[in-house]
């Protein structure tokens, strides 16, 4: 399995906050784009029916004192074959969509791991992700999110 530590910069990341929903604990939203260089995520150089599986990781959102739970999504938003006519099989699947914190040492943000699968031999391109995550914790104060198109 090919691993991937996406790195910054993303696409601007929209983010929702509602402070202190239950005492020090914040609520959040936050979605955002992922964008990748067109063939550092491609299908096998070998076969259109084999399958490669990739691990994407992605540090996103706020900073975080402590986090109590995510609800993370991440998707696939930029596809792309550059031969679909002579490929016998091409696509993508979803494998598994999870998430870490690591509270020590403090600030963090939280990672997001997903795991997918391409085919379609090394014309399948995979050039964008996107997530979205609910969060629920306690941010790191003194950040600033001051509403829509902030």
């Amino acid at each position: 399995m090919a691993g991937i530590l996406v790195k910054p910069p993303f696409q601007k990341e929209e983010t929702l906050v509602v402070p202190n929903l239950v005492g020090s604990l914040d609520l959040v939203v936050v979605s955002g784009l992922a964008n990748f260089t067109v063939g550092d995520i491609k299908g096998s150089d070998d076969d259109d029916g084999t399958t490669v599986e990739f691990r994407a990781e992605m540090f996103v959102g706020p900073l975080w004192r402590n986090v109590q739970d995510v609800s993370p999504q991440v998707l696939i938003s930029g596809y792309r074959h550059d031969s679909p006519d002579t490929a016998d099989k091409a696509g993508h699947t979803a494998l598994e969509c999870t998430w870490e914190f690591k509270a020590s040492p403090p600030p963090q943000r939280i990672k997001l791991i997903y795991r997918f699968a391409l085919w379609g031999g090394d014309d399948a391109k995979v050039d964008q992700l996107s997530y979205q995550l609910t969060a629920f914790g306690e941010m790191w104060p003194g950040q600033n999110f001051d509403g829509p198109g902030k």
